[in-house]
């Protein structure tokens, strides 16, 4: 599963929001039985400096 915010990112301040859909998203897909489910992060926000890169390593992950 690909998880993208254009606002809460690890590691920014709690200001900006919390990640509440990546937690909720693979309790609801435990709940109806995948149990092999990988989350890749891609959230590029107003600071970061270079989104295709960011991009690239989120897409390698696949």
């Amino acid at each position: 599963m690909i998880v993208s915010s254009a606002v809460w990112a690890p590691g920014v301040d709690a200001r900006f929001g919390r990640d509440f859909h990546s937690g909720y998203l693979e309790w609801w897909l435990h709940k109806i039985g995948v149990k092999d489910a990988k989350f890749i992060r891609y959230q590029p926000s107003m600071l970061t400096s270079d989104p295709a890169a960011q991009f690239e390593v989120a897409r390698a992950q696949l």
